[in-house]
């Protein structure tokens, strides 16, 4: 169980990690990584994890995160801040966006499915990435992230068409229950 103070609804994520694998640490069990699963992304596949696993094992890598590519148009070449004095800067410091999208580089964003860090990071670098991170490309119909109720809606919607009897009319004979 956690203590209250890293059970509040604003508690971040590595304090969280930190304590399970110090209490399992107590208790005699010691790992190399630890694998973290948020509950807010239940699309996952088993292989997808194991693929992250084996990612991190053959690449030496500090972290495997899941990943999504980023959309051109919001690709960080393209992406711009807006000064107090409403000038416009690149987000990536440059003086000029990139002019074709052909010549973007690819871009990816944290998906949120499958997070493995070695468990040496999580002391020694303060958070779950290190310096080294790889990146697994999630395929998109396996990621889902649950933060409202009409996300919630949504994969079910999802997962009815993927499992529901079309057919027949009736429900499905799954159910998502908290």
């Amino acid at each position: 169980m956690r203590p209250p103070e890293l059970a509040q609804d604003t508690t971040p994520t590595l304090p969280v990690v930190r304590h399970a694998v110090e209490s399992l640490a107590a208790a005699g069990e010691t790992y190399d990584a630890i694998c973290l699963l948020q509950p807010t992304n239940p699309l996952r596949r088993a292989e997808d994890i194991d693929r992250c696993i084996e990612l991190l094992e053959t690449t030496g890598a500090d972290s495997v995160i899941s990943v999504l590519p980023v959309p051109h148009e919001y690709n960080p070449k393209w992406v711009y801040w807006k000064k107090p004095d409403g000038e416009m800067i690149l987000t990536t410091g440059e003086t000029a966006p990139i002019s074709r999208r052909q010549d973007l580089p690819p871009a990816f964003y944290r998906e949120g499915s499958v997070y493995v860090t070695r468990k040496t990071v999580l002391f020694e670098s303060g958070n779950l990435y290190g310096n080294n991170v790889q990146g697994y490309e999630i395929e998109p119909e396996y990621s889902a992230n649950v933060d409202t109720l009409e996300d919630w809606d949504e994969v079910e919607e999802r997962l009815r068409k993927r499992f529901g009897n079309s057919n027949s009319g009736e429900e499905p004979s799954f159910s998502i229950t908290v």
